[in-house]
């Protein structure tokens, strides 16, 4: 419509020049319109509306025309009426179907695909529009925003991104890989770069975990990829934000981009897909490699140098059982994390060749394993893809080619009708598979590597029992256990001589000694410096001469069938030791000494805490034998009680039972407040622990300790009468004087003899009580009376007010009132309904002596004496040998063995009064109404009485209290010490 106007007005313009005689200038000719086609392919995309835009400054400009949209193949068509430009084709919206995925792809409104060109006005141009046209167009716009001129910016793009790919971009129609009609191979190898891109964004959606049925196609990567090289103008996987513009890493469904995947991952893709069931080109893989090849190695910068190792992004894995056993021949066969092609994949152990696969996409290979040692190996495979990437995997594997060995426990002699055999077994390699002894199989205890089997059936004579072993890769072992049949018991007889000798404390504290029975049910008695072997060589003679009681048997064991009995040293004898039917030593081998076999009881032979036991506690001696069949005897009992005593000990002489004295001698009597609750050393014992042994003492004060303090008192009295008054004060209100916010001025207290009281008549005077209470005589010990009482409230007369005009009311004037105005109130309430209210009269109490008979100074004196005993005294014991103090442990001390000990007893007097009043000698002298004391003396009485306890050391501080104690008494003689009054000079 405009074309037509605009021819009209040049029509027009003729005819007027023409009538006027002028001739005009030859107007331009009207633009022709071109033909603007081609294809809209991701696979091909059908009712997309593609759209031609100006490119005049290197991005989208004005619209210049719209297209119906795309056909079912993906081809478009339209006029374009422009002058010569840049242009960009737009196809926005449609749908395909993605190849790889099958999947029917709806592309949403703002995923386009785009490509740029230079339009000439009025030729026909003939355009593809794909992904990769649409990353030419994202580099067209980086490289115009960078300063390279609009039309090199759309050429160099093109030419960059088709030289990128091996494929004229713009001209090339692409057909997709699963097309069996198409015939042009260009065409066809532009389709296996778009497929491969699928076949990319198919394996990032499902590596990515995508939720189920999401599907990220290839319209997807291609929005990213073009911000990619939009961004920066390479395909490094760096674009920029929307929101904040600075660059940022790009990913596809959960998957990074980077040079990486527009190397490697696009060729490798190309390759597989090539060899793989979707290709119906024609074309097969060797065709494809050369392009892959330049697609990896390309080095245009385009996409950042450096060829990506496929190592690590795709890896080998295996159906075998890494550090498993394996024998024999063990097929191998390894497999690819990815779906590649495989050139070769060779396989060597530890580092030796053993061959190449014959199919590398199927990759396996036998391994001999006696061709090896036994043991670890490592078993790799190397992989090369049609790319030549190289991929390795090592397994770790163990060959076992020898069978597990069977090692059953020695049993040449039974005497049982069946029997149960035990031992163990080495695996050699394989774990077990299983054990056979005789005709059962038997469950092996994995973790101990034993077994055991319960029931063998015996004949007498010789029995050779059948055992076989295999693991469980099939390694197998066969052997003979050879068992012979002896039925007789062995006995435990007594000896001739019987035991030995013990020590008994009888209940008089007197020691005898007699033989050990079986059964002791008295309490041995060892004092603790004879309780081991200490060197002595166990036979009867040395065993009595060090005093050490022990018990004696013999063993025996008779022949059997045509079976002999065990010689003496073929039979095992063992010893249990229990306390309390608990076991303290668990079964032991014993020696035969001379034919029989004694027991010490000695901390050698017995355990090295039985000297932890109490008198109460049984110690069973529990003896058993088995011959060489294991027969076992019946099991024999001896018993006793241990009484463990410290041998005696004495304790040197006092060292000084008078240590305090100096301290009470050296205190004047006018210092002896520095003697009461002072602490002070009074006496000190020594002996040393001769005993070899540690042992445990206790030290108690058994004396009593009394201080007696003796006091003189004396006070002076006054005899008075007493006189009570009373007296008024008052607060009073100028009614007259007003302050700012119009409330009564208020002054300050002041007494006053009189006030005037309102009656329901009138103002009325009234005054304190004029009659003042006056007491008898009665005896004070001051000459001043009390001070006046407290003021408090005077209790209003009559609760009578008097009413003022304002609504206020009134009461108690200071002045006889005008009947209409008071002057001073002493209450006041409701003055201006804001005002504080008055409320003050009070009045008080005051007091006057007057002396009968005066002061007294000659009162009898009086006297007093306070007593108080000293707790116990405590003690310090030190460790002479070590110059150290022993800390107690539950009031006991440790003595070591061997340490000289020093007792100290120490005493805390105890808290007396003092009392200093120097002139109660002379009453006549001070005239202070307090009362007045004197002290006289102090007498500290301290008895020496002193009892050591001692116990042996069981090691355990709760076994103290049960031991048997020997006692010590320290007794000397008892002291007195004193302080007195100075006898006063006459």
């Amino acid at each position: 419509m405009k074309i037509k106007n605009y021819l009209g007005w040049v029509a027009a313009a003729a005819v007027l020049a023409a009538c006027n005689g002028v001739t005009e200038p030859e107007l331009p000719a009207e633009r022709p319109f071109g033909s603007v086609s081609g294809y809209v392919v991701d696979d091909p995309v059908s009712g997309a509306t593609v759209s031609v835009y100006a490119f005049d400054d290197g991005r989208q400009g004005e619209l210049l025309a719209t297209s119906s949209v795309s056909a079912a193949d993906g081809a478009y068509a339209l006029r374009l009426q422009s002058k010569d430009r840049p242009v960009l084709i737009e196809a926005r919206g449609g749908a395909f179907t993605d190849l790889v995925s099958g999947a029917h792809i709806d592309v949403d409104s703002d995923q386009v695909l785009r490509a740029v060109t230079l339009y000439r006005s009025g030729e026909p141009l003939s355009l593809m529009v794909t992904p990769l046209t649409h990353i030419a167009a994202g580099l067209a716009e980086y490289k115009a925003a960078h300063g390279v001129a609009v039309g090199d910016a759309v050429t160099k793009s093109n030419a960059e991104i088709s030289k990128l790919f091996q494929v004229d971009i713009i001209n090339t129609h692409p057909f997709s890989i699963s097309d069996t009609s198409a015939v042009d191979r260009d065409g066809q190898y532009y389709g296996f770069y778009l497929a491969a891109m699928s076949s990319w964004a198919d394996w990032a959606t499902k590596r990515g975990n995508a939720a189920p049925g999401a599907v990220f196609s290839t319209m997807e990567l291609t929005q990213i990829i073009y911000n990619d090289i939009q961004a920066d103008g390479v395909l490094d996987g760096v674009g920029l934000n929307s929101v904040n513009g600075q660059p940022m890493a790009l990913e596809f469904a959960g998957q990074p981009l980077n040079p990486s995947v527009y190397r490697l991952d696009l060729a490798q893709h190309m390759v597989t897909l090539a060899a793989g069931d979707k290709n119906a080109t024609g074309i097969v893989m060797n065709d494809l490699l050369p392009r892959a090849k330049a697609l990896l190695e390309n080095s245009d910068g385009l996409v950042p140098s450096g060829v990506p190792a496929i190592d690590g992004k795709v890896t080998l894995t295996s159906f075998v059982r890494e550090n498993w056993y394996y024998n024999g021949e063990l097929p191998f066969s390894v497999m690819p994390s990815e779906t590649i092609v495989l050139k070769q994949v060779r396989f060597d152990v530890d580092g030796t060749v053993i061959g190449d696969a014959a199919d590398p996409n199927q990759p396996a290979i036998k391994i001999v394993t006696t061709s090896f040692v036994d043991g670890d190996h490592k078993v790799r495979a190397v992989a090369t893809d049609m790319l030549g990437n190289k991929i390795e995997k090592t397994f770790l594997l163990k060959f076992d080619n020898e069978g597990p060995n069977l090692n059953p426990d020695p049993v040449a002699v039974t005497n049982l009708s069946s029997i149960t055999l035990t031992g163990g077994y080495i695996e050699n390699g394989a774990a077990l598979s299983s054990i056979k002894i005789g005709n059962q199989f038997v469950t092996p205890d994995i973790t101990k590597k034993t077994w055991r089997v319960d029931n063998i059936p015996l004949t007498k004579g010789k029995n050779s029992i059948t055992t076989v072993v295999t693991d469980v890769i099939g390694n197998q072992v066969t052997s003979k256990i050879d068992v012979l049949v002896d039925q007789a018991v062995p006995e435990i007889l007594a000896t001739v001589l019987g035991h030995g000798e013990a020590r008994f404390l009888d209940g008089n504290g007197v020691v005898t000694s007699k033989l050990l029975t079986d059964a002791s049910v008295e309490s041995v008695y060892f004092e603790t410096d004879k309780v081991g072997l200490r060197g002595t060589l166990i036979a009867r003679a040395n065993l009595k001469a060090s005093l050490i009681p022990y018990f004696a048997f013999k063993v025996n064991d008779p022949a059997s069938f045509d079976v002999a009995g065990s010689v003496p040293d073929k039979i095992s004898v063992s010893l249990q030791i229990e306390k309390d039917g608990v076991v303290m030593s668990p079964w032991v081998p014993l020696a035969m000494v001379n034919g029989e076999y004694l027991l010490p009881l000695a901390t050698e032979k017995l355990y090295a805490n039985w000297l932890k036991l109490t008198p109460n506690d049984v110690i069973s001696l529990r003896v058993r034998a088995f011959d060489e069949a294991g027969n076992p005897s019946k099991e024999k009992l001896f018993t006793f009680k241990p009484n463990f005593v410290v041998p005696a000990f004495a304790q040197g002489a006092v060292m000084s039972s008078d240590k305090g004295s100096a301290l009470f001698l050296g205190t004047a009597f006018t210092n002896r407040g520095g003697l009461h609750g002072v602490t002070f050393k009074d006496a000190e014992y020594s002996f040393t622990n001769m005993t070899g042994r540690p042992y445990y003492i206790r030290v108690q004060d058994v004396g009593q300790h009394m201080a007696e303090r003796f006091i003189e008192q004396r006070i002076r009295e006054h005899e008075v009468i007493r006189t009570t008054s009373t007296e008024w004060r008052g607060t009073f209100a100028d009614l007259a004087t007003l302050t700012v916010d119009g409330c009564p001025q208020v002054g300050n207290a002041q007494s006053i003899a009189s006030v005037y009281n309102y009656t329901v008549t009138g103002w009325q005077l009234e005054h304190p009580p004029t009659l003042p209470v006056v007491s008898g005589s009665y005896r004070v010990y001051q000459d001043v009376p009390s001070a006046a009482g407290s003021w408090t409230s005077l209790p209003d007369f009559d609760s009578s007010f008097y009413p003022m005009p304002n609504g206020a009311w009134v009461d108690y004037s200071l002045n006889d009132p005008v009947q209409a105005d008071p002057a001073q109130v002493a209450m006041v309430s409701n003055w201006g309904g804001v005002c504080a209210n008055v409320s003050s009269l009070e009045q008080r109490e005051t007091y006057s002596y007057v002396s009968t008979l005066g002061p007294v100074n000659t009162l009898t004196p009086s006297f007093l004496k306070e007593s108080k005993g000293f707790f116990p005294g405590t003690f310090k014991v030190f460790n002479k040998t070590t110059n150290s103090e022993i800390t107690p442990v539950n009031d006991r001390y440790l003595v070591p063995a061997g340490a000289q000990v020093t007792v100290e007893r120490w005493l805390v007097t105890p808290s007396l009064g003092i009392d200093d009043d120097t002139d109660v000698a002379d009453p006549t002298a001070f005239a202070s109404y307090a009362m007045h004391s004197f002290d006289q003396k102090i007498d500290w009485a301290v008895q020496n009485k002193i009892l050591i306890e001692a116990v042996h050391d069981t090691g355990d501080t709760a076994n103290i209290d049960l031991m048997t104690v020997r006692k010590n008494n320290l007794l000397t003689a008892d002291k007195l010490y004193q302080v007195s009054r100075p006898a006063q000079a006459n």
